[in-house]
């Protein structure tokens, strides 16, 4: 099946891929593996998360030149990494040649600060804002200063069943409704009180089952914190993609899987073959819609044990999330194409994974198409 698969995609949808993205760029296993470090504490100053640390060099902090956005960009399971001899230096991520299970999983380093929590994944230095200074918050697994002056407005978020969360490095307000990771937290606390489902964890900003394997009594801890086992697991996602149909014209849009459960959609200037109409959205505001446009994405549980993901995108006119679909998602055996299969509606995708320096790092932006 996924032999036969791959090569229809190979015939219809050709192009140069690539899979980690360069701006992970970072010290090999070698030199950030756990002897590197020369037995340096693992004990109570990394157990607190790198809260300290994370706090002081959160990556605006002392070097206004720092990128905003550095977890959101990453294509893989990744650990977060800072220098500790460079007061200049910004915070950046590597990928692990797999995803973390638990806290002895990520690596530590001498000349690196290196993220030694296991969360969803992924090696980092905090998990929930009390981690933090006062006036920061933790998301994607680093302190960060809250900056939303540009945010895309979401809408009124005001249909049943719905609320609004701030996750990615940026945290501008998202509308996410009928799902479990719609309660906002700043510590577990704020989670155990609520009664009608058990939460245990609070995760970058949203109540969730775990932060690592070691939370869940069967199954992965999956992101954005949900214990469960799918196959394959929903990190292959993680990064920049191309969705859409070759219809005649080749209707496809950019779409970036962060690993914190941000969906974004970024905007290209149409040209030659390609439009920039992925997907249809329920309603149309006044004016021109702002690009990016945010939302949220999440496995979808169903008892086939497959790749099943809920997808949306806020529109300022909906009160709602918005664009919504639910998708089986298909790989390539090499993972660099996919087709996600409409549980509800009447059209499937075809999806192509992208580097991501086709688009800028805040999403708004991207390359025209070039896949064949």
């Amino acid at each position: 099946m996924r032999t036969l698969f791959l090569a229809l995609a190979v015939l219809l949808l050709l192009g140069n891929l690539t899979g980690c993205a360069s701006y992970g760029d970072g010290p090999g296993d070698e030199e950030i593996g756990r002897e590197a470090d020369g037995g340096g504490d693992p004990g109570a100053d990394l157990l607190d998360g790198g809260a300290d640390r994370a706090a002081d060099m959160a990556g605006d902090a002392g070097n206004p030149d720092c990128p905003v956005y550095v977890a959101a960009l990453a294509d893989c399971p990744y650990q977060l990494f800072i220098s500790t001899t460079d007061p200049s230096a910004c915070m950046q991520f590597r990928c692990l040649a797999q995803r973390c299970k638990s806290n002895s999983d990520c690596p530590l380093g001498g000349a690196l600060e290196t993220g030694p929590v296991c969360a969803a994944g992924n090696c980092v230095f905090c998990v929930n804002d009390s981690q933090c200074a006062a006036d920061m918050i933790c998301r994607a697994g680093r302190c960060i200063t809250p900056k939303t002056d540009d945010c895309t407005p979401a809408g009124s978020c005001s249909q049943s069943g719905c609320s609004m969360v701030e996750p990615s490095e940026v945290p501008c307000p998202v509308c996410v409704c009928d799902s479990m990771f719609q309660h906002e937290c700043t510590t577990d606390t704020d989670c155990l009180v609520i009664s009608h489902y058990p939460y245990r964890r609070c995760l970058y900003g949203r109540c969730g089952d775990c932060l690592s394997d070691d939370d869940c009594q069967w199954g992965q801890c999956l992101p954005p914190g949900l214990c469960n086992l799918m196959e394959p697991n929903p990190e292959v996602l993680y990064g920049t993609w191309l969705l859409g149909i070759a219809a005649g014209m080749d209707h496809f849009s950019y779409f970036r899987f962060e690993p914190d459960g941000t969906l974004r959609r970024g905007r290209y200037e149409i040209g030659g073959s390609f439009s920039d109409d992925i997907p249809a959205l329920p309603c149309w505001p006044r004016g021109e819609i702002h690009s990016p446009l945010l939302g949220s994405w999440e496995p979808e549980i169903t008892n086939s044990g497959f790749l099943f993901i809920r997808m949306s995108l806020n529109i300022s006119c909906d009160s709602g999330e918005g664009w919504t679909a639910r998708f089986g998602v298909e790989l390539t055996d090499d993972d660099s194409q996919a087709w996600f299969r409409n549980v509800d509606g009447d059209y499937d995708m075809q999806a192509i994974r992208m580097p991501s320096d086709r688009c800028s790092d805040d999403f708004s932006v991207c390359e025209l198409p070039d896949i064949y």
